[in-house]
């Protein structure tokens, strides 16, 4: 999952705009043509795994993030569950010292399929999600106006658990047999746990940009679905024309 920041035309954004283009055309594709699988639909557990994220931190230390994904389909109905963890440290500056974030998350929503046939999926709904993460600060840099001398200090760690709710949008499209490949759009909006005792954390884990109390960010999913009942349907016949 990659964090957009508002206001600023970052690469993550163009990011977002390349994924919104890909739904719509993956939407207009899906609705075009009849093939003959498009006739049935497939009930069933679909699990699978966030790809950006691996790929965007293999090369960063200091940022590490995985998440996992499962849902289930019922017809055009789709409980999701989303669950992660993510590590981020920066260091600003000698006198800022170290900060870590490290911590845990979930998301828990409701997708519906906008196709009526078929096995691929464009689909609008919601997320609750959670965060409970620690924050460290360390090498902090104190002064001692008395004694002239600069020293090292560290502030306790800090727990929160922060909650959002967000909006979604996105598309699974079957590539074969049972795989799928996933995007999901997100825009985040956080309910509580931005108290964080005069020191900010430099990320919430699952959520974003831990200042902003709105945050979009966009996901890619390889998924495997294990099926469960198969759904018949007959397409309605072509108009000729007069």
């Amino acid at each position: 999952m990659l964090t957009l920041s508002t206001g600023r035309l970052t690469s993550k954004t163009i990011l977002l705009c390349i994924g919104l283009l890909l739904l719509v055309s993956v939407s207009s594709w899906g609705q075009s043509t009849y093939r003959q699988r498009d006739s049935l639909r497939t009930d069933g557990f679909r699990f699978g795994v966030e790809l950006l994220w691996p790929l965007y931190t293999l090369s960063k230390p200091d940022q590490k993030q995985w998440e996992v994904m499962g849902d289930y389909s019922y017809d055009r109905h789709i409980g999701v569950l989303e669950i992660g963890q993510q590590f981020k440290r920066t260091n600003p500056g000698t006198d800022a010292g170290q900060l870590e974030v490290n911590g845990g998350y979930f998301r828990l929503g409701y997708e519906y399929n906008l196709l009526k046939n078929g096995d691929d999926v464009i689909f609008a709904g919601g997320r609750y999600g959670q965060a409970t993460f620690v924050r460290t600060v360390s090498d902090l840099s104190v002064t001692s106006t008395y004694w002239g001398q600069t020293g090292k200090a560290s502030v306790p760690d800090m727990m929160r658990t922060c909650g959002w709710l967000e909006a979604v949008i996105g598309a699974k499209v079957r590539l074969g047999w049972q795989l799928y490949l996933g995007l999901t759009a997100r825009a985040g909006y956080r309910l509580y746990g931005n108290d964080f005792d005069g020191i900010a954390p430099n990320v919430v884990p699952g959520y974003g940009d831990a200042l902003n109390n709105l945050n979009y960010n966009i996901s890619y999913y390889l998924s495997f679905k294990i099926p469960t009942q198969t759904r018949a349907f007959i397409p309605e016949p072509k108009k000729g024309k007069k």
